[in-house]
């Protein structure tokens, strides 16, 4: 309900949004792209996958219910154009009733709201140790016996002892004990340097007003203990539209790509693109391919 108006948004884009929305023509994977009338005889256009939005709302909405969440986010992007292909929060409100609706509904979580990713941010951390040739992808770690302390500090892998593991397999199993001796091995200033490269602590989507930088501390002031912590995803904090850029990366090639929300400018004389914006290269091509082929190839990640 309301999905033109859910999308229009004057506080981006000023007075040149003005007006109603032009007719709605979803293609056949549920895409479209919606005409804004604009103050000057332009339009905006902005590609919309309706069908992807719908699904990701129901399962933001099933997910914090099944955890108890007070809130949660999805984000679906293009990682060759970082075209945002659908974003849900939840809770949410309905556009078309706007007063009745609350700040906490209304505030875009997955651009505001920050947490600390955890796991996912691992392969920040390997990305970033095979980058700097610290490791290689078959080096054995021994992450026995499932705990490892930093100072009084234990890090665990939740009562599981996985042993003597590749590099690969402290991914795949997603060990807290082998990440965070890769943590500690790469060092602060690289592990430092690549969570700059990912673009964590910055703010780089233009269509999005209001977005948090998230918390990232300067990594040459921990302590062993922390920057351990960081390696694995905790003691820095990220929004949900960072973390899937810098996943983006890993899955394109590399390339940090700027999210895009508006596809073009539209004119009766001519249609004027916005293409794509490659913010940097975050990692090598060749590291790229070993991220999605290895573990990928061997099992399903999954992430505590």
């Amino acid at each position: 309900v309301g999905s033109e108006m859910c999308i229009r948004d004057r506080l981006t884009f000023g007075r040149q949004v003005a007006g109603d929305p032009g007719p709605v023509k979803w293609g056949s994977e549920g895409c479209t792209e919606l005409i804004y009338h604009l103050d000057v005889g332009r339009f905006l256009c902005r590609r919309l996958c309706g069908r992807r939005s719908s699904q990701h709302t129901g399962e933001a909405k099933t997910a914090r219910r099944e955890h108890g969440a007070a809130g949660g986010s999805a984000v679906v992007m293009d990682p060759y154009t970082g075209d945002i292909l659908a974003l849900a929060n939840e809770p949410t409100f309905n556009p078309n009733a706007f007063a009745r609706s609350d700040a906490d509904a209304r505030r875009n979580r997955a651009t505001q709201d920050v947490y600390e990713p955890g796991s996912t941010f691992k392969l920040v951390t390997a990305s970033a140790a095979i980058e700097e040739q610290v490791f290689s992808p078959e080096q054995i770690i021994d992450t026995s016996p499932g705990v490892v302390y930093f100072g009084r500090r234990p890090i665990s892998d939740m009562g599981r002892n996985y042993g003597a593991l590749s590099f690969t397999d402290v991914i795949v199993k997603s060990s807290n004990v082998g990440a965070s001796k890769i943590g500690v091995t790469l060092g602060s200033e690289r592990l430092g340097r690549y969570v700059r490269r990912f673009g964590f602590g910055q703010t780089f989507a233009l269509d999005f007003p209001g977005q948090s930088r998230g918390i990232v501390y300067d990594l040459s002031r921990l302590a062993d203990s922390s920057l351990a912590r960081v390696a694995m995803g905790y003691n820095i904090s990220v929004t949900p539209l960072q973390m899937a850029t810098a996943m983006n990366a890993v899955a394109n090639g590399g390339e940090l790509m700027a999210p895009r929300l508006v596809r073009a400018w539209v004119s009766a004389e001519e249609r004027r693109e916005v293409p794509p914006r490659v913010i940097r290269r975050a990692i090598s091509p060749k590291l790229s391919l070993i991220h999605i082929s290895e573990p990928t190839r061997r099992t399903p990640i999954s992430y505590a």
